[in-house]
């Protein structure tokens, strides 16, 4: 069990607290717009890891699902995290192979830095609406004890979309591609 999992399963000091603060919009400022397929799993795998903190963020309220079972949805994010850990070390493996077999030539990164300036704006309010969207999904469900499986269809419907939305913000194809990947996992 990883930091993070025995966090989850076994929050005993107050230092936890900070995972269950509120998903606000200054989080999303040090979320960069993603200029590689390597930045793009990334921020995957941050976007992971924000959808866990708010499933645990309700799993500490005395009303709704058990805590148990929210922290279950918790850990589900991690076991998504490791398959995008997988994609980007193949498109590592992918650079890597391609630097040795060039004779290391630079590799500039697909979006230039002015067009990540352009897209950063509209990238980070993208994620905090739909971020929003998972907090309000969980927190309805939570109160009304809806179906588990039902709310977690609906967070995967979320997240699906908030990475096509992502994805349409590029014009590389490469890009695209490492957003969609994410989608069909």
């Amino acid at each position: 069990m990883n930091a993070k999992q025995s966090t989850i399963m076994n929050p005993t000091n107050s230092s936890t607290e900070r995972i269950y603060s509120t998903i606000s919009t200054e989080q999303f400022d040090v979320i960069p717009c993603p200029r590689s397929k390597e930045e793009v799993y990334s921020i995957g795998i941050k976007l992971l890891y924000l959808t866990g903190d708010i499933y645990l963020k309700y799993a500490n309220t005395r009303n709704g699902f058990p805590k148990n079972t929210l922290k279950a949805l918790a850990l589900k994010q991690l076991d998504r995290k490791s398959e995008i850990q997988k994609l980007a070390q193949r498109e590592l493996n992918e650079r890597l192979a391609y630097f040795y077999n060039n004779g290391g030539p630079i590799i500039e990164p697909l979006v230039s830095e002015i067009q990540a300036k352009e897209i950063n704006g509209f990238f980070n309010r993208i994620t905090a609406n739909y971020l929003d969207q998972m907090d309000v999904t969980i927190s309805k469900a939570n109160q009304c004890n809806d179906n588990l499986k039902v709310l977690e269809g609906e967070i995967n419907k979320i997240m699906a979309r908030m990475l096509v939305d992502l994805a349409n913000l590029y014009h590389d194809t490469d890009i695209r591609q490492a957003f969609e990947e994410m989608i069909r996992m």
